[in-house]
C-alpha cells in the first residue's frame, strides 16, 4: 500500500487474504489531519472537462504551486500508466482519441507524493 502521509493501513481481524494477489483491508482515514485536508484543498483548484470525453479533455489547473517535479499521470482502471507527463497551471489538453470507452484516474504528484486526484470517463 502506498502511504502519503494521511492514509494508514494496517492489518487487523478483518484483514485477510484471497490468495497471494488478493487482499481485503480496511483503511482509516483521519480527516482532521493536515495532509488529508491540504490533499482536498488541492482537488479543489483541478477541473477536468468535458467529462465524459470523447476526443479530448482539458484538465485546467489553478492556482497549484507547479514544479518541475509535479506531474500528471493517467492510468486506467487495471492500474496501467497510460500517460506520464509534467502538469502546469493552466489548461493542460489530452487527447483521448486512442484511448478506450471507459473509467481513467488522473493523479497528480509532487516529490513521487500524490497530492491530487481525478477521474474522467472517455464514451464514443
Amino acid at each position: 500500500m502506498y502511504y502519503n502521509g494521511g492514509l494508514t493501513a494496517y492489518p487487523t481481524d478483518d484483514c485477510y487474504a484471497y490468495g497471494p494477489s488478493h487482499w481485503i483491508i480496511k483503511v482509516i482515514v483521519d480527516e482532521n489531519s493536515s495532509s488529508t485536508n491540504q490533499y482536498s484543498a488541492i482537488s479543489n483548484y483541478i477541473s477536468v472537462y468535458p467529462n465524459p470525453a470523447n476526443t479530448y479533455a482539458t484538465i485546467a489547473i489553478r492556482r497549484i504551486s507547479t514544479t518541475t517535479n509535479t506531474q500528471l499521470i493517467l492510468t486506467d482502471i487495471a492500474g496501467r500508466i497510460i500517460l506520464s507527463q509534467q502538469a502546469n497551471n493552466g489548461n493542460n489538453y489530452m487527447s483521448t482519441v486512442g484511448f478506450e470507452n471507459g473509467v481513467y484516474f488522473i493523479s497528480f504528484t509532487n516529490d513521487n507524493k500524490i497530492i491530487a486526484n481525478k477521474k474522467l470517463v472517455v464514451i464514443r
